[in-house]
């Protein structure tokens, strides 16, 4: 029996939408949003990677090539032979390594934020900044007061980081960053067939 990743799904319409987490996320924080949501016409499945959210204790290479496996995995248990993905942050990467191992699946894409498929391009100085906030909580409230603008209240970046820190295991969270800061495999994507999926960027 194949295990599965944790998710949450909401509702019960005939479109399906994956949505796919950033570093600091998980299915969790999604579900704020849930009450807005059309849920007669769509179905939404909120995906956790392994060692984060409901996949918490899930053992595995944190990478986006076996999150994608997973995903895809999810969707053949779920019945789902196409659906579209939404990626926030990281998971805008992640969405695209989805798209790169089965683009015939993938009906639409949006991604928030999003993360390309060549990776954030981070040098070794600031990768080291990053890598500070794996096992410090201000560190990663202060990234996500930073990424977001300092528009926030530092209340709100704490609550932030301090989710973070509860809903991910150090060495997935460390084993990601690398995945979405230095990784590129924007000229495969290129050179598919997923070139051609309609995709929307919300910045």
């Amino acid at each position: 029996m194949t295990t599965l990743n944790g998710f949450v799904k909401v509702g019960g319409g005939p479109r399906k939408v994956l949505v796919l987490s950033g570093w600091f996320g998980s299915s969790a924080d999604w579900q704020a949003l849930t009450p807005a949501l059309d849920t007669e016409a769509f179905t939404y499945v909120f995906f956790d990677y392994r060692g984060y959210g409901q996949s918490l204790e899930r053992e595995g290479e944190f990478t986006f090539a076996e999150a994608a496996r997973d995903v895809l995995a999810l969707a053949d248990h779920l019945g789902w032979d196409r659906f579209s993905l939404i990626g926030h942050s990281m998971g805008g990467m992640a969405m695209q390594r989805v798209l790169l191992d089965a683009p015939q699946r993938i009906e639409r894409m949006a991604g928030i934020s999003a993360v390309p498929a060549c990776g954030s391009r981070m040098d070794a100085a600031r990768l080291a900044g990053f890598s500070g906030t794996i096992n410090d909580v201000s560190k990663r409230a202060g990234i996500i007061a930073f990424s977001t603008g300092n528009r926030l209240t530092p209340r709100w970046s704490a609550h932030l980081a301090d989710e973070s820190m509860r809903g991910s295991r150090r060495e997935a969270f460390a084993a990601y960053l690398p995945e979405w800061a230095t990784r590129d495999f924007s000229a495969e994507l290129a050179d598919s067939d997923g070139s051609k999926v309609p995709v929307k960027l919300f910045i």
